[in-house]
């Protein structure tokens, strides 16, 4: 990492030599400070340390250079936008002295010190005085631009992507000036060299240094393929018209399209949303490992991105106009307005509005991202991550797709992309792991690294008194092995990221998962000989990894403050123990552990003799200048001064392998795997980011394949698309950062970021909400967000601290969950406003049932996310109510579970009010939400079956009331079946994979309670018969079937009181409620079983 000191002095003068920087100056600066490179501004750069740091010649150990992102930031090819001068020191010899002016008064120079290289870097010649001139030209002619700041939002008061990158490239010359040890030049690129030293000539205005070709436009609205001379013609549904504007189904898209942009249509499937998509790219003037091209001006439309505002995750943002599109923007959506009434028949294709979909992607090596720009052109950002791997072409950068149903559009270019690339799988043709069905517990904010076996236990036994059993636990971040640097070993400050200077220096687990003493363990397995082949696996397996990482084990201990005497009392490891113990006291399904995907945060340790075998090496991570410009920490903190012990990639495989074999050895049954994206910043020498992180993808995929039964894989802070379009198994992913509990400002955006990220990832892993605490003020809150949001519902409540009438709402006394099919979405009304910043929106979130929808409406208004404090931050501690309605078209796929002759009137129950209306077709309900209020709407069309109007609500005791409902089938006298709704008959609904396998895990949750579910339903089709036979057939007038699952009060809407029901073929109390047309009944839960409920008049 690059560091920069500000010096407050009116004059300095530098000293270099060739091992340190030093600093003199007239007079001795009152304060001297280290700095991000990449800061925002000079009147924003925030300081490492709030405290003076002593002088650079007092330091006792001074960084070496760091060749990696000097070489780097000589290679890309960005604009600079206008910004104030900053000369680079000039030096005669190595030892001698001369003035640095700058043209700041206030802030006498920036000095560039360069942190420890990778082991790996070698020598590379530094840049020509010429290369450098060319660059101070290039820096004063591009002073005059004009900046822009855009207020938007609270995290975005700051200047455009152009006028911040332009800081990152300003000091340039000054990293050519001091720049390290060259690298070898057999790594060198001949395209590069000559760029550096032949680019006399100012950079082009307004944007681009290295411009791409300027292609005829005949040429340029198409690719040829290979071996074709003929141009490919394009779908009707997308064209460049002659006067350079995108054009969508008749739509304008963007307009100022430059003659260089290259469109390809794609030639497979065109999906559900009609016409295919095309593929968006350019060629470039030079080879580089980093392009910024245009697609075109984005004006007075109106569009919702995905964007990382981390390096790990991403949110959302909503607006009008291209210089609104942050950087790191990996989706984009926007709403084409319908054409004017008194446009003539084909000036529009649809009558309303046309959804455009924009999918940047990874082309070859590269990857691409989305940003705006101070003139409302939409550019395209293409980086490698590696200097040395450079390419002068991209014509599969982006994918576009258009349509009138934004869900639809948005599911058929991802499956465009995916046939295209074949490099990663969609959600529905993954397997989900079991987990997401069951109830389950993490112990991370109960306990954080302080876990424990006595913890774990203690949770686990607290929740099952309540009747709410986990079903999985997720043993956090706190097992494993791992020891912090010295002091001596680390060359600087920290203040930001510290948990990143931890590395683990064993694979087994540390010293608070070992059994008392070895002869009480000894005595226990005696004494349980013969239980089960699981417990004997447990302990045999991790038997089989010997006594050895003491020097691991040590470190646990350190990090923790123990002491060492556990090792003389004869401990061992007992991870296989514990394991074994609670999932045999509680029934668990599932047992998770954590681990980062590097293995710990730091890393491993390089030096501990556990991992010499995976050839560590300590590299020195290098973020890309967009990640910068939105969290520009990262510049300062552990991982990028301390650097992080990277295991070889030729042996990450087996580094995998042992670590998994070793936790399967122990009965755990799948990972959570942490801090994915780092991959991104250690691209360098390794071909690139994409080309590592795939590397990394597909051997932590074939470990867990090997080790673990149901792809027991949960990815975490991994929002790059790097990772996304290299999953071919990876099923499940978090969808947000974290749960807070303790930060009141993050909650409210936390529902907003997972319902309008799932947009995105659902289309490739089933979105994970994270976990929440049921005793919190915002407990209720986050627990209807879970219901809706069709994800894993787990928790992480302190042992004896629940809240039990809100978890009984989620979980069943078995330990299962009503999980909804779908991930949750935000509705259509809802895509293009801001429901945490706009003062008057709120966020609606809709997802299916197998006989019904379900909306949730939060008020989500008052907070977001402060990029310069970064923190989240409560605009508006009190904001306003919000109102809005909720209508059955919220619920995009609701007429896949109704009749074919439905009328589109739907009953609709809310949750917290517990009321039941029948609203008819095109009609709505308004809904009137207070701070932190929400309510929960069953949407369930209505069938009319003989002169009866019926809508399965299902268990009204539950948030997610519709989830209980597993089939209704209706039928009238003599006629039999009129209707079924379900699993078998919703195709839009229970075609997905998971849906189906979701349902029949919950249905037959294990053999012996299938075989009675068999047996309850012959006794009931016996006492049908019998019914049949006395009353006569045919002599009900109409019938409804339903079958269910769970206990409660299950409330069937109903046009006029039924004159029987049974339960399970047994006569059961109907209390109706002639008003709201209410038809309730009690259902006795029955465990590992569903029950049948029969309704007749």
């Amino acid at each position: 990492m690059v560091r920069v000191l500000c010096l407050s002095t009116p004059a300095a003068s530098l000293v270099k030599s060739s091992s340190l920087l030093t600093v003199s100056a007239a007079s001795p600066p009152r304060t001297l400070t280290y700095y991000s490179l990449l800061a925002t501004s000079h009147s924003s750069i925030a300081p490492l340390t709030s405290q003076s740091l002593l002088p650079v010649q007092s330091r006792r150990s001074e960084p070496s250079r760091n060749p990696f992102l000097s070489s780097y930031l000589r290679s890309i090819a960005v604009t600079p936008a206008v910004t104030p001068a900053i000369r680079p020191a000039k030096f005669s010899s190595p030892s001698a002295h001369s003035d640095l002016r700058s043209p700041l008064k206030s802030r006498a120079c920036l000095i560039v010190a360069a942190a420890r290289p990778p082991p790996r870097a070698s020598a590379r010649p530094p840049p020509s005085r010429r290369a450098q001139s060319a660059s101070r030209q290039t820096r004063q002619q591009l002073q005059s631009q004009q900046q822009s700041v855009d207020q938007h939002q609270s995290f975005d008061q700051h200047q455009s992507f152009h006028q911040q990158q332009s800081m990152a490239l300003a000091v340039q010359p000054a990293l050519d000036t001091l720049s390290s040890p060259p690298l070898d030049p057999s790594l060198a690129s001949p395209a590069l060299d000559s760029a550096l030293s032949s680019s006399h000539q100012p950079l082009p205005a307004p944007l681009l240094s290295n411009p791409p070709l300027s292609i005829p436009p005949a040429a340029s609205s198409h690719s040829r393929p290979a071996g074709s001379d003929s141009a490919m013609p394009l779908p009707p549904s997308v064209s460049i018209s002659d006067d350079r504007q995108l054009v969508a189904n008749g739509r304008v898209v963007l307009s100022d399209v430059p003659p260089s942009l290259v469109l390809t249509p794609h030639t497979g499937a065109a999906g559900e949303s009609g016409a295919p998509g095309v593929f968006l790219g350019t060629r470039f003037r030079e080879a580089r490992s980093w392009h910024v091209f245009q697609l075109g001006a984005l004006r007075g439309v109106r569009f919702l991105c995905c964007f990382r505002f981390k390096l790990w995750w991403m949110t959302q943002r909503v607006g009008s106009s291209g210089r609104e599109v942050p950087v790191e923007t990996q989706f984009l959506l926007l709403e084409l307005p319908a054409p004017p009434a008194h446009a003539a028949p084909g000036e529009g294709a649809e009558c309303g509005p046309v959804y455009v979909v924009l999918l940047p992607l990874l082309d070859g090596s590269f990857r691409a991202a989305l940003q705006g720009s101070p003139t409302d052109h939409l550019e395209v950002c293409l980086e490698s991550g590696d200097p040395h791997v450079c390419t002068a072409e991209s014509l599969h950068a982006l994918y576009m797709h258009s349509g009138s149903n934004p869900y639809t559009i948005i599911a058929d270019a991802v499956k465009a992309v995916e046939e295209r690339t074949r490099s990663f799988l969609r959600r529905e043709d993954k397997q989900l792991p079991g987990l997401l069905d069951c109830f389950g517990w993490c112990t991370w904010d109960a306990f954080y690294t302080k876990v424990d076996a006595k913890g774990v236990k203690q949770g686990l036994a607290s929740l099952a008194a309540g009747d709410t059993p986990a079903k999985f636990l997720i043993i956090d971040d706190g097992w494993q092995s791992v020891a912090a640097d010295s002091h001596e070993d680390s060359s600087a400050t920290i203040t930001v990221g510290t948990q990143y200077a931890s590395r683990l220096t064993d694979l087994k687990a540390n010293y608070k998962f070992k059994q008392q003493q070895q002869k009480q363990q000894q005595q226990q397995q005696q004494q349980e000989k013969g239980e089960g082949r699981e417990g004997e696996e447990g302990q045999e397996g991790e038997a089989r990894w010997g006594d050895k990482g003491a020097e691991g084990r040590q470190g646990g201990e350190e990090e923790d403050g123990s002491s060492a005497l556990g090792e003389a009392a004869g401990m061992v490891h007992g991870l296989g123990q514990v394991v074994r113990e609670v999932k045999a006291a509680h029934d668990l399904k599932y047992v998770y552990v954590w681990h980062a995907l590097m293995g710990y945060w730091g890393g491993v340790r390089p030096h501990a003799s556990s991992m010499q075998q995976f050839d560590p090496s300590l590299v020195f991570p290098v973020p890309s200048p967009s990640i910068l410009l939105n969290q520009p920490d990262m510049a300062h903190d552990s991982l990028t001064l301390n650097g992080l012990g990277v295991v070889s990639p030729a042996k990450v495989f087996h580094f995998y392998d042992a670590l998994h074999g070793y936790l399967a050895a122990c009965g755990v049954d799948g990972v959570k795997v942490d801090a994915q994206n780092i991959l991104e910043t250690l691209g360098a020498g390794y071909g690139g980011r994409v080309v590592l992180a795939r590397g990394f993808h597909e051997a932590l995929e074939r470990s867990v394949a090997k080790n673990f039964k149901e792809n027991g894989v949960i990815a975490c802070m991994s929002h790059n698309t790097d990772g996304l379009y290299s999953a071919k198994q990876t099923a499940v992913v978090r969808a947000s950062d974290d749960f807070w509990p303790t930060d009141p400002a993050s909650h409210t955006v936390h529902i907003v970021s997972v319902a309008y990220n799932s947009l995105f990832l659902g289309e490739f892993m089933q979105p994970d909400w994270d976990m929440f605490q049921s005793l919190h003020p915002a407990a209720e809150f986050h627990a209807a967000a879970r219901a809706v949001g069709g994800c894993a519902v787990y928790v992480s409540d302190k042992p004896g601290q629940h809240d039990f009438s809100v978890l009984r709402k989620l979980v069943l006394p078995d330990g299962s969950v009503l999980r909804a099919k779908l991930p949750g979405r935000p509705t259509k009304d809802c895509l293009f406003v801001d429901p945490a910043r706009d003062h008057k929106s709120m966020l609606k979130i809709w997802t299916m049932n197998a006989c019904s929808g379900m909306v949730g409406a939060f008020n989500c208004q008052g907070a977001g996310w402060c990029r310069d404090g970064r923190k989240y931050t409560m605009h508006n501690p009190d904001p306003d109510a919000v109102t809005g309605s909720v209508a059955a078209a919220d619920v995009d796929l609701l007429a896949d579970v109704a009749a074919r002759e439905w009328s589109g009137d739907v009953a609709v129950f809310l949750h917290n009010a517990d009321e039941l209306v029948c609203l008819p077709a095109a009609t709505s309900l308004v809904v009137h939400l207070h701070r932190l209020e929400f309510e929960l709407y069953t949407i369930a069309p209505i069938t009319v079956v003989g002169s009866v109007a019926v809508a399965a609500i299902g268990l009204t005791n539950m948030y997610n009331s519709g989830g209980a409902v597993l089939s209704v089938r209706t039928s009238t006298s003599g006629a039999g079946d009129a209707g079924a709704c379900g699993a078998h008959s919703s195709a839009g609904v229970a075609a997905s994979s998971d849906a189906d396998m979701g349902e029949a895990r919950a249905a037959s949750a294990t053999e012996a309670g299938e075989a009675k579910a068999k047996e309850a339903e012959a006794r009931e089709e016996e006492a049908r018969e019998a019914e049949a036979r006395e009353t006569g057939a045919g002599a009900a007038e109409a019938t409804v079937e339903a079958e269910v699952r769970g206990g409660g009060t299950f409330v069937l809407y109903a046009s006029r009181q039924p004159v029987r029901c049974t339960v399970n073929g047994e006569e059961a109390e109907v209390v109706y409620t002639p008003d709201d047309g209410r038809a309730a009944v009690q259902v006795a839960f029955r465990a590992g079983a569903t029950s049948s409920l029969t309704y007749t008049w």
